[in-house]
């Protein structure tokens, strides 16, 4: 599969390297390959050097998933680059001139260790990068400025040039190459290889191009455990969102679960540690960061139930108690601090707690209480009771069974206006009335709990022209006067949302509808890539082009719901 690395950067499973040509986001035809790092998160693009390549020959640059290729046109002179193992990214050229031109930050410095070894410190990421001169001649042209190097270029040259780039965050593990460029291209090659054929297959085989494009992100998303990283992390994109949040994890968590059933719990337990005693979870993670200035929806009690619907791994003791403990935590927090005295029903305290961070009930501001924040819930104590039978906890099962009852009678008492769910400010103490959401209608997931009637018109509203076009369904209403074209979530339709309610209408038996709306994802994602969403009237994508839960709401979809 050829690779577009002005969309979707180079990078390996467990690396904090990456390489784009161009700079990420930037309209410029610019043909350079930037290598990056993205070990301090998303304030950081982590540019670290460019490869420019020194010819005045025009070159092509080729990706696939396991190697770039660099030919010099008219000629047979050619630079490869690939990823041995989760630090090391390897060079090797058979003539072609190249140069690494640093680019430096407050405190940065390239250190000369011999005449073919050379050291980065990066200040910003708290990285240092080792370069190896293996073979081949380099001219050096480093400058200090009184604490730093304020500018650093290494030009390599000769018949054969072969260079290892190694990172670390202390030392160098001063491990000694042994093995050929072309040795460890192959064992790169392999070590993908049984990563993909793990991965299902698309039951149609036009969308088999959609799967392998979704194996190769979440393949290169991952990271190694690092920092605050206790295990390896998918990130949710090695362009510009180069974090882990707490519920695209679930997402994630998801679309690997039926073959890779360890990486998919630990996208879940890797916020255990990070826990408050409150309950809370972080907002988001990397390596040097973690934030609890938001936090997130609850959806972690739904996707438990669908892993363990998925695979039966899910539902052994061992995997059950540390996510047991997790809930627990949740559902205590929603319920002490985030319920108030004169509402019964939990809230939340900015859009992007909800995750739909712009929707349009939190136009007037908050505290809002939208209607798939009980609804998660809701779900919560339906895996709490499942799981406390599952670790023999039948008292603590019983507690889980009332308290969703209460919930959802709360539910319906407060948020149901006759018509459908709305949504309540608590400072004005009303339904907001502006826009029309589509996370008003997030009680279909609850459909079983719900009467008929309630049911009947969720179902009517959401197959309504208003939110279900040919290719997604939108997040507001089309005919919303605050329906925005490029909206964030006042609009575009996204992957999370997209198989909530496609698994929602599967439950409630719209069987040719769901799979309708599977295919169209797919579809959609297969032409225009795996952007962090979409816009339902063109199919267009949107933001991040190489994201992750959209990749595995693919391969969830594709195999599972058409």
């Amino acid at each position: 599969m050829n690779i577009d690395l002005r969309k979707i950067p180079f990078s390996r499973f467990g690396s904090y390297s990456a390489i784009n040509l161009g700079k990420m986001n930037e309209s410029i035809n610019d043909n350079t390959l930037y290598f990056r790092d993205v070990g301090a998160g998303d304030n950081n693009p982590g540019y670290i050097f460019k490869i420019i390549i020194n010819t005045k020959n025009d070159y092509l640059i080729t990706s696939t998933e396991t190697y770039i290729k660099v030919k010099e046109n008219n000629s047979d002179k050619f630079l490869i680059i690939c990823f041995p193992d989760e630090n090391r990214v390897r060079f090797k050229s058979n003539g072609l001139s190249f140069t690494f031109s640093f680019i430096l930050n407050s405190y940065d410095h390239i250190n000369s260790l011999s005449s073919n070894k050379w050291e980065l410190h990066n200040y910003s990421n708290e990285m240092k990068l080792g370069i190896n001169l293996l073979e081949g001649i380099c001219k050096s042209n480093l400058v200090w400025e009184k604490i730093q190097t304020t500018s650093g270029d290494l030009l390599f040259s000769g018949s054969n040039i072969d260079i290892d780039v190694e990172r670390y965050q202390c030392v160098s593990l001063n491990k000694e190459v042994v093995l050929s460029f072309e040795e460890e291209l192959e064992l790169a090659k392999k070590h993908y290889n049984d990563f993909s054929t793990k991965v299902p297959s698309s039951k149609l085989s036009h969308l088999q191009s959609g799967r392998d494009l979704a194996t190769y992100i979440l393949y290169s998303i991952v990271v190694h455990p690092l920092g605050l990283l206790n295990k390896y992390a998918m990130y949710m994109s090695k362009n510009w969102m180069t974090n882990i949040w707490s519920w695209d994890n679930c997402f994630n968590a998801l679309g690997i679960c039926t073959f890779n059933e360890t990486l998919a719990l630990d996208q879940l337990l890797i916020f255990n540690d990070k826990q408050d005693a409150s309950g809370i979870l972080p907002d988001t993670m990397n390596n040097l960061y973690c934030s609890y200035s938001c936090t997130k929806p609850p959806v972690e009690g739904w996707t438990y139930l669908k892993m363990m619907e998925l695979n039966d791994f899910f539902k052994q003791e061992t995997q059950v108690k540390p996510i047991y403990q997790q809930l627990i935590g949740l559902e205590k927090y929603w319920r002490e601090y985030r319920t108030s005295k004169d509402f019964p029903l939990p809230y939340y305290n900015h859009g992007n707690d909800s995750g739909w961070d712009n929707a349009t009930p939190f136009i007037d501001g908050l505290p809002v209480t939208t209607a798939d924040l009980p609804t998660y819930l809701i779900l919560l104590y339906e895996a709490l009771e499942k799981l406390a039978i599952i670790l023999k906890l039948n008292k603590d099962a019983l507690t889980f069974t009332k308290r969703k009852e209460e919930m959802i009678s709360n539910l319906i008492n407060n948020l149901w206006d006759g018509s459908r769910f709305r949504s309540y400010h608590h400072l004005n103490k009303c339904f907001t009335n502006k826009g029309n959401s589509l996370i008003e209608l997030t009680p279909i997931l609850i459909s079983k709990y719900l009467p008929k009637e309630i049911v009947d018109k969720l179902i009517k509203e959401l197959i309504s022209s208003k939110f279900i076009t040919k290719h997604g369904i939108a997040t507001e209403a089309l005919t919303s006067p605050l329906y925005t074209k490029n909206g964030y979530w006042r609009g575009p339709f996204w992957a999370p949302t997209s198989l909530l309610f496609i698994d929602a209408l599967k439950n409630v038996g719209e069987k040719e509808l769901s799979e309708k709306l599977a295919l169209a994802y797919c579809e959609n994602a297969t032409k225009y890539g795996m952007c962090e969403n979409f816009d339902p009237i063109t199919g267009e994508g949107f933001d991040d082009p190489a994201f992750a839960w959209t990749s595995s709401v693919y391969l969830l979809l594709s195999n599972l719901y058409i």
